[in-house]
């Protein structure tokens, strides 16, 4: 995975990121400060992850609740979220 861009304006910091087994892809990740919750467009997240009613998850939840391209995220960005 591939960070593509990162931006954060106000509340709301976002990734975009490449897939790792299809670098055509790009997904994006959002995280809502405010809120403390963040989510990802991706399948795996999209569809098996979140729990949501908008489709994200407590950024403070069990990390098995986060796909790859989250937990790559939060690994790499620990202490700046």
């Amino acid at each position: 995975m591939v960070i593509l861009s990162h931006n954060k304006a106000g509340e709301w910091e976002t990734w975009e990121v490449s897939s790792q087994t299809s670098p055509d892809k790009e997904y994006l990740i959002t995280l809502d400060h405010d809120e403390g919750t963040i989510l990802c467009d991706c399948p795996d997240f999209t569809y098996r992850k979140s729990y949501k009613k908008w489709g994200g998850v407590d950024i403070d939840d069990d990390s098995t609740h986060f796909c790859k391209h989250i937990r790559e995220i939060l690994e790499n960005t620990e202490g700046n979220h």
